[in-house]
């Protein structure tokens, strides 16, 4: 199977938790067994080791928003530049 790695930026809002946070919304939504999945909390700081510990990611939304300013929006925009660069090589 694919390795899909969900980076996790937040939680979902409050009004929308009956689905889960965001790895299992997309869970449901891809099939449980669609994909080897990999989840890092990227609040909590966790990153793949290398862009290549996945095929490919996916980066949740987060009810905080693209304005708020975190260490971990940083961590995960020098990740994604990875990422793009990785895969275009």
């Amino acid at each position: 199977l694919l390795r899909l790695g969900i980076l996790e930026t937040g939680a979902p809002p409050k009004d929308v938790d009956q689905f889960g946070d965001y790895p299992a919304m997309f869970r449901a939504l891809f099939g449980q067994d669609a994909y080897d999945y990999a989840t890092f909390d990227i609040q909590a700081g966790e990153l793949p080791d290398s862009t290549d510990a996945c095929a490919a990611y996916l980066i949740t939304g987060s009810s905080a928003g693209g304005s708020v300013s975190s260490p971990s929006r940083y961590e995960s925009g020098t990740f994604r530049k990875a990422t793009v660069w990785s895969s275009a090589i």
